[in-house]
């Protein structure tokens, strides 16, 4: 775009509007700003990079030119203040699983600790000491939309990496149950694990909300019976957080007990 002073053209009324109220996705190319809503509430900001012919828009997530990956050891607080944090205060909180998430100060405890709201963990582990909180840059308390802002998905890329969210205009979630169970048209037990089925997935670390992603298997299945097929990604928040969940957690994180928001920041942190 060219602008000018003034209007540059014979008539001298030349008229600049902005329409607003939506965006029309058959007007809609590379470089126009779009929101990726995410699972369990919150958005990531992004430009679209490129629209395939399957309909899938390719979307490169903001990110800050600051820490790229969520860091697992413990960070001071750079506020210099006696008086922070307040009551309201946005602040990064240490979790008990060594992941800094962002949450909101509910209380001051007269024992010199603070009571947290976790912006995406569960109502456990709130109350907090003063070294086991981060002030939060006031650039990001009033436009909080990066993908550092999230830490589930920021441990995910490399530093500096580009990252793309891909976003079908109709998309498909298909749910897939492996289990032990007999035929009686068949001649015996059929596919009772995942294994037996997809030979083996992809990590594609540029793809932080889902990275892993089937890239081959082994014969006919469930999952393709369903009509899942290569290049589909796994939904790692909904396996994690579906009626797998007891099961996932004793057998794959060692995780016994833990609720599903812990069990999902738990999977993109290995």
């Amino acid at each position: 775009l060219h602008f000018a002073s003034r209007s540059c053209t014979l008539d001298g009324k030349a008229r600049f509007r902005v329409q607003t109220g939506g965006l029309d996705r058959g007007v809609a190319g590379v470089g126009t700003r779009v929101e990726v809503p995410l699972q369990g509430g919150g958005i990531l900001r992004g430009t679209v990079a490129g629209r395939g012919p399957d309909r899938c828009w390719r979307i490169r997530l903001d990110r800050r030119g600051r820490e790229a990956k969520a860091s697992t050891a413990l960070r001071p607080s750079v506020a210099d203040t006696a008086h922070w944090p307040r009551v309201g205060d946005l602040v990064d909180g240490l979790y008990r699983t060594g992941i800094w998430h962002r949450a909101t100060v509910a209380e001051a405890c007269s024992d010199g600790t603070f009571l947290l709201d976790w912006h995406d963990c569960p109502k456990k582990d709130r109350k907090k000491s003063l070294e086991e909180l981060s002030e939060v840059p006031q650039e990001i308390v009033t436009e909080s939309h990066d993908l550092e802002d999230h830490k589930r998905y920021a441990s995910v890329p490399g530093d500096g990496q580009d990252c793309f969210a891909l976003c079908h205009e109709e998309p498909k979630k298909i749910s897939v149950f492996y289990q032990n169970r007999i035929d009686a048209l068949d001649d015996g037990p059929i596919m009772c694990t995942v294994g037996e089925e997809i030979s083996n997935f992809a990590l594609h670390r540029d793809s932080p909300i889902m990275p892993i992603c089937i890239e081959g298997f082994h014969d006919e299945g469930p999952a393709q019976q369903q009509g899942v097929k290569k290049g589909w990604f796994l939904d790692l928040a909904a396996t994690f957080s579906g009626p797998s969940q007891e099961l996932l957690a004793k057998e794959v994180l060692s995780l016994e007990g833990a609720e599903a928001g812990e069990l999902v920041d738990a999977a993109f942190h290995n």
